[in-house]
Order: C-alpha cells, then sequence, then structure tokens
C-alpha cells in the first residue's frame, strides 16, 4: 500500500564509522533498508521506470526510423534533436516550478503522460510526427525521472540515501540489461510499433493501479483521522 513518506523506522550498522565501506556491504544494506518499508519498494520501482523505458527507445529508434519511416541518417538526426531538445526545455521548467514533484497524486498523472509519446511514436508514419513524439517522451520523461528520483531521496534520513539509491541503481543497470538483451533478440523478428504500443499500455494500466493505491491509501488515512478524533 502506498504510505507518504516518513524517515521512522531506519537503523544503519554504519552509522558514525568509516565510509571506506565493501561495495556488497552497500548493497546488502540499501536492499535490507528498503524491505524494512514497503513504500520504499514502491518508490524504488517507480525511479526505475523512466530509465528503462529511455534505454528501450534508445535501442528501438534506429530500427524504427530505418525499417518503418523507411528513412536515413538525417531523419535519425532530426528525431535525436528533438530528444535533446525536449529534455533540455522540461529542464529548465522543472527548475522553476517543481513543488509540484512532491505531490502523491501527481505520480499517476505523470505515468499517464509518460505513456502519450509511445502512443504517438507507435502511430507516426512521418519524420516529423515521430520527431514531435520524440520530443514528448524525453519531456515526460525527465518529469518522470526528476519526480520519482525526489521522492524517493525525501522518503530517507541523509544517512542511508546513498545505500539505497545504489541499490535501485544497481538494479536499475541489471534489469536495463537484461531487457536489452532479450527485446534486441526480439526486435529481429517483430515491429517496433508493437513494442511501443505494448510499453504505452502498461504504463496506463499501472498508472491506474497507482492512481486505485492512491485513492484508497488516502481514503483510509482520512478514516483514521475521523476515528482518532
Amino acid at each position: 500500500m502506498y504510505k507518504e513518506p516518513n524517515h521512522k523506522g531506519y537503523f544503519s550498522q554504519y552509522e558514525g564509522k568509516s565510509n571506506s565501506r565493501e561495495f556488497w556491504s552497500d548493497l546488502t544494506e540499501g536492499f535490507k533498508l528498503i524491505m524494512k518499508q514497503k513504500n520504499l519498494v514502491f518508490y524504488v520501482s517507480l525511479s526505475l521506470l523512466p530509465a528503462i523505458f529511455v534505454y528501450m527507445y534508445n535501442l528501438c529508434v534506429t530500427v524504427f526510423v530505418k525499417s518503418e519511416l523507411g528513412e536515413g541518417a538525417d531523419a535519425l538526426g532530426v528525431n535525436e534533436g528533438a530528444y535533446a531538445t525536449g529534455a533540455l526545455m522540461l529542464g529548465i521548467v522543472i527548475s522553476r516550478y517543481n513543488n509540484w514533484l512532491k505531490n502523491s497524486w501527481a505520480i499517476p498523472v505523470v505515468i499517464f503522460i509518460m505513456a502519450i509519446p509511445f502512443i504517438l511514436f507507435s502511430l507516426s508514419n512521418t519524420v516529423l510526427f515521430a520527431a514531435i513524439s520524440v520530443f514528448l517522451l524525453r519531456a515526460a520523461f525527465q518529469i518522470g525521472f526528476t519526480m520519482f528520483n525526489t521522492l524517493l531521496q525525501i522518503t530517507l534520513p541523509k544517512s542511508v540515501v546513498g545505500r539505497v539509491t545504489g541499490f535501485a541503481k544497481t538494479l536499475q543497470s541489471l534489469l536495463t540489461f537484461i531487457s536489452l538483451i532479450y527485446f534486441g533478440k526480439w526486435l529481429e523478428t517483430h515491429s517496433v510499433r508493437i513494442l511501443f504500443t505494448g510499453i504505452s499500455v502498461m504504463l496506463i494500466t499501472l498508472g491506474l493501479m497507482v492512481l486505485t493505491m492512491i485513492f484508497f491509501s488516502q481514503k483510509q488515512l482520512l478514516k483514521n483521522e475521523k476515528h482518532s478524533t
């Protein structure tokens, strides 16, 4: 069940000791800390989404431009330029307006926003339409990356942030590696459009699940507050 961030219930066996700890010890400690609170599993899972799917886009974009659009390096350059522009523009916006990033109700909205560019990309038949889709994709995932990592970090006390985020990054790298190997082979016989459609459906489903979790969590919280008064 989704819970609001809190810093209670943590104990670090390394607190006050030397920083020269072994890599595997840090990962083990990060894993144990995550398992102590269910909301951390939720936040770590969210933090995995943007990076993994951005790498999936990077895997597919060249195949899509060549096989689906029938274009070459110039069209790929247009798409990559749109990708960079989306990241830049949203980075500027987020740096100025970022208070909403801590609002739990914004989580499913961001997940839904992340699904839209994959739908558009799967429907693209021209370089311009694909470039617009890529711009929106990078913008949406810039929001997701910033928000989900912010939520993960503000949930943790400073003394354990490094271990938990280190475990999350390691898990992200492992899952990305497995996904790229599998789907790299899968794309030999299947269309990029099918993959992008599947990703969008998965994100929409996930957004609905998270929306339901937050709704019932908030409802239970209000119920508990009424009982306490």
